[in-house]
């Protein structure tokens, strides 16, 4: 019998009907007369709950089973009274594919972002990093479906360049030399010329403007800045696209729908994930997200800016005049 996803198997109707799947044991429960597996496996956030009743076979060796256990479990579908979740699975058989350790270190309690750092391998098990990086899946979808759907063609750019592309900070140069041996030529490289990772794939992008007008990337970019702040990483991805025959109001009209498009696409397609951020990580995030959605986004042109701006001159760094001011040199102190 074919592994059913808990996903597929929540979307069921009606009850008795026979299932098998598989995953990983989040809790046990055990009281006299019944109980209870906390079934996970990744395919959406909530866990489905499977019941074993004290006749069944498998009744007292729930106790041997551990938080991270792997599990196949074959039952019938019952509709829980309560409604909690939206289907439960009534155990004939269970599968012990591995037990987890005692030690397993992801128990049942909240466990602080710090402590979580040190089991980097483990942390997607976790409720919110689950919800972080499905979320973020669904992210990529939307955007990408937003670009595909106004004609977007998608560039694969290169990692790796022999071109500094922006100019202005610090790449990572890679090579094959050996950095304790003196006196070695480029010759000896691999790649015969100094290369680096790349810090933007939009300069790869710009020959396929004139071939498709509209395209985009969308890969990793490095940067080897030695500022240790939030906006500032050694690695990160990004979307970059380009586009011919446009002017500053047409892109920012495609910069707004592109937002909007894809906060929609990730409210209804990750729905039961935005739910527990607003519960646990941001109060009103919904509100806020629909706010975005609705509301038209507020333009200003660059004289209105700097006209706000220079009142507060104090508080910059540079003077924001229309002689020194710049986006990027703008550092509020």
């Amino acid at each position: 019998m074919r592994v059913q996803t808990l996903k597929s198997i929540s979307k069921i109707q009606e009850p008795g009907v026979e299932v098998y799947t598989a995953g990983w044991v989040r809790t046990v429960r055990k009281s006299k007369n019944v109980g209870f597996i906390e079934l996970h496996d990744g395919t959406q956030l909530s866990t489905t709950q499977c019941v074993v009743d004290k006749n069944s076979p498998f009744f007292e060796s729930l106790g041997t089973l551990t938080l991270g256990s792997c599990v196949r479990i074959q039952g019938v579908v019952q509709i829980p009274i309560n409604r909690k979740q939206s289907v439960e699975i009534l155990v004939s058989n269970v599968e012990i594919e591995g037990l987890a350790d005692a030690d397993y270190p992801l128990q049942k309690k909240r466990h602080s972002f710090e402590y979580l750092r040190t089991v980097p391998h483990l942390r997607a098990r976790t409720n919110t990093f689950n919800a972080v990086f499905r979320t973020r899946s669904i992210l990529t979808q939307g955007m990408q479906s937003f670009l595909h759907e106004n004609d977007f063609t998608y560039i694969q750019s290169p990692a790796i360049t022999t071109t500094d592309a922006e100019g202005g900070g610090e790449v990572f140069r890679i090579s094959t030399l050996d950095a304790e041996k003196e006196k070695q030529s480029y010759e000896e490289d691999f790649f015969h010329k100094p290369a680096y990772l790349s810090v933007t794939g939009q300069l790869n992008l710009e020959p396929f403007i004139h071939a498709f007008r509209n395209v985009y990337t969308f890969g990793p970019s490095f940067r080897a800045e030695k500022s240790n702040t939030s906006r500032h990483v050694a690695e990160f991805w990004q979307i970059e696209p380009e586009m011919a025959f446009v002017g500053l109001d047409e892109i920012i009209e495609v910069i707004e729908s592109m937002i909007k498009s894809t906060i929609s696409y990730t409210l209804e397609h990750a729905h039961e994930e935005i739910m527990f951020f607003d519960t646990y990580i941001e109060e009103e995030l919904i509100d806020k997200l629909n706010k975005t959605i609705r509301e038209p986004f507020a333009k200003i042109s660059y004289k209105e800016a700097i006209s706000m701006l220079e009142p507060y001159h104090d508080e910059f760094k540079i003077i924001p005049t229309w002689e020194s001011v710049s986006i990027r040199s703008m550092n509020i102190s």
